[in-house]
């Protein structure tokens, strides 16, 4: 009886530990020194040695479920080629937690894209060993508010705007999504829908 309250004692305080570890790491990087530790370490891990470089800067709001990204920096061996602008996020911890990644709001102010990187070609998904996990995924709205495309893109440059929602759930529960893509700089748009059960 002595051994399982001993027991019992121990465990309650390593939770316990456990807990106050994990609210001391999110109360932290709701800091500003959190936030740009944050930024550096997000801009390290998205960044590739032979290739890809990112730079994360401007962290803000409650980080992760309410944040925003002042701005993201892209280059690859040649120098920059890319930007983000403005990007945010919105989602639900309780439905993550539930099973479910539920994004209300995603986006951008602003994504640039001067000129296509030139990166390493990618490992093989199967040499890689790729992941069969598949989270279900609601995209309630995605929004770019400019996309500014220069010539050596698409062989014109283009301004455009992007809005999207989507529904990834699992396959016996349908798929469904849609998007309007309209050109700021001159008249067109795309738009479209996808269901799919």
């Amino acid at each position: 009886m002595l051994r399982a309250r001993t027991l019992a004692k121990w465990t309650g305080l390593a939770f316990a530990a456990v807990l106050a570890l994990v609210v001391l790491l999110v109360a932290g990087v709701q800091t500003g020194p959190g936030k740009a530790m944050l930024a550096r370490l997000g801009s390290q891990m998205a960044s590739s040695p032979d290739g890809l470089k990112v730079e994360i800067s401007g962290i803000r709001g409650f980080v992760p479920t309410d944040m925003s990204i002042e701005r993201v920096a892209l280059a690859d061996s040649k120098g920059p080629f890319g930007e983000v602008e403005g990007a945010h996020v919105a989602f639900s911890l309780l439905a993550l937690l539930g099973g479910t990644l539920d994004i209300s709001d995603a986006g951008a102010a602003r994504v640039a894209l001067s000129r296509l990187p030139e990166l390493p070609p990618a490992t093989d998904a199967s040499e890689s060993g790729g992941g069969g996990f598949a989270l279900p995924v609601r995209v309630g709205r995605f929004a770019v508010d400019e996309i500014d495309l220069a010539e050596p893109v698409l062989g014109h440059a283009a301004k455009l705007s992007l809005t999207a929602s989507a529904e990834l759930l699992a396959l016996e529960r349908g798929l469904s999504a849609a998007f309007d893509l309209k050109r700021q700089d001159e008249p067109g748009s795309i738009a479209g829908r996808l269901h799919y059960v």
